[in-house]
């Protein structure tokens, strides 16, 4: 019945990785080449190009419109949605959307898919989709229905963040057969070249909206006397001896992810003030920098991604509140007793098994296919 097991939507940049023969983590890709030597698969990718000067363009962009006025969530309708897509969907059995804002823009299509009663099986990586706040009253009605219909269209939520499935589960209790925690990996081979003796300065890593960047800036001025590595493609103006900007974005590639990995290494400590969410943001750039040997200092939000046995095992130190106090001292005293707050090799080794990426793929597996 159908020509495709398995069929990938992506956002932007992941087909140009894909066929990209230099080294790179496969993380992001969550799963491809793992279930593509398995099984017949597919990729549909967001297009940034597409136009909406046709009749049915339009139609999709005051779609994408109308959900981003009268809701809190993001919709790329028009970048998504064409009858060749249409067409790789219908004929594909598995569909993973790799983020919740992916499922959100294809919408149109997946509830006109189960009202036909199609037989394909729908499963989101969701990254905040259930903690999403709304601004007004009439926004958090129009929350309401929109959560009602996509809970009705999926099949499996495969939640990466601990945080935001302990809510979900609670808040929307009758839907909890839905809902799958998945933990999050990375390739740690890759991450773990650790070819560097001296580290030296501290690191922050990170585009997305959930980081504090006005904080991050008041915070670096009072940290004059380290060094400090910003990678980012957030409009950070600082102008300071001791600071370093570098251009990073994953899908654009502004940066290698060798020269990135070279920058954890040697830094000393990874720094990752955050707003309070339920989206696990931070969660790669904590893996990324534990498997670096590189601890961790990250603001405490709803949405950390780990539970209570990933932070002891892995030494994840907390600031509980964004405020410059709490920052320079939990840094002083990180930085102070390295020795008790650095990765060991032990540390290192434990890490490597539970979070290397090949757990994630094989549980992944494990629910698509009721194994």
């Amino acid at each position: 019945m159908f020509s495709n097991k398995i069929l990938y939507i992506f956002g932007p940049g992941r087909v140009k990785r894909l066929n990209n023969e230099t080294e790179q983590p496969i993380e992001f890709f969550y799963g491809y080449q793992y279930f593509n030597n398995r099984y017949s698969s597919k990729i549909i990718e967001v297009n940034k190009s597409k136009s909406n000067k046709t009749r049915s363009r339009k139609i999709l962009f005051f779609f994408d419109r109308l959900i981003i006025k009268f809701t809190s969530f993001p919709s790329y309708s028009i970048e998504l949605i064409s009858i060749k897509n249409f067409k790789i969907y219908k004929n594909s059995e598995k569909i993973i959307f790799t983020n919740d804002a992916l499922y959100l823009s294809f919408l149109p299509i997946l509830i006109f898919t189960k009202l036909l009663r199609f037989k394909n099986q729908n499963f989101v990586i969701t990254m905040g989709l259930f903690g999403k706040d709304s601004s007004t009253k009439y926004i958090k009605i129009f929350d309401f229905i929109y959560k009602k219909i996509f809970l009705y269209s999926a099949d499996k939520f495969l939640f990466i963040g601990y945080g935001e499935y302990e809510y979900a589960v609670k808040k929307y209790s009758q839907y909890k057969n839905k809902f799958e925690f998945v933990p999050f990996g990375i390739d740690t081979n890759f991450w773990s070249k650790n070819n560097i003796q001296r580290k030296e300065g501290l690191v922050f890593v990170g585009n997305d909206g959930k980081r504090d960047y006005e904080f991050l800036k008041e915070l670096i001025h009072k940290l004059k006397n380290l060094h400090i590595t910003l990678v980012t493609d957030y409009p950070i103006d600082i102008k300071l001896d001791n600071v370093t900007v570098i251009k990073g974005n994953w899908s654009e590639q502004l940066i290698s992810d060798s020269d990135l990995r070279t920058i954890y290494e040697n830094s000393k400590l990874t720094i990752i003030p955050l707003k309070d969410s339920l989206q696990p943001s931070g969660q790669s750039v904590t893996l990324q920098s534990i498997s670096c040997k590189t601890p961790v200092l990250i603001t405490k939000t709803r949405g950390f991604f780990g539970d209570k046995k990933f932070i002891s095992d892995y030494k994840v130190n907390f600031v509980n509140v964004n405020t410059i106090e709490n920052w320079k001292k939990n840094i002083d005293y990180l930085l102070s007793n390295y020795e008790i707050s650095k990765i060991t090799e032990n540390d290192l080794d434990k890490f490597k098994k539970n979070q290397n990426f090949q757990v994630f793929e094989k549980k992944l597996e494990k629910i698509i296919f009721n194994l």
